[in-house]
């Protein structure tokens, strides 16, 4: 039998919101009911206008599988300034963080 490739690896901040939602009974009401409100609050990160953030929640019977972008999404952002897409590019181009690590 073939294998699927493996998931993509969530990032640490996603890991942090998860953990505290599970250990948070307030953060997590909040995160469910306005995400970008709930994040801004906690990390003090502005999330831009044009990213939206869904929060789902799993329980015994319902199993949630995200899938990633396809790749058209993909290149569209990468092209896209308001999502950092020129930085992106930039980056990668000149083979430079610009001074980010």
């Amino acid at each position: 039998m073939k294998q699927s490739a493996p998931g993509r690896v969530p990032s640490e901040f996603e890991i942090a919101i998860v953990n505290r939602a599970m250990n948070d009974s307030d953060f997590r009401s909040r995160l469910l009911a306005d995400p970008k409100a709930a994040i801004e609050a906690e990390t003090g990160l502005q999330v831009p206008d044009q990213i939206t953030i869904e929060i789902v929640e799993e329980t015994a019977r319902k199993f949630v599988l995200v899938i990633p972008p396809s790749k058209k999404d993909l290149l569209d952002a990468f092209h896209d300034p308001s999502l950092g897409g020129d930085v992106q590019r930039n980056c990668l181009q000149n083979n430079t963080t610009n001074g980010w690590d």
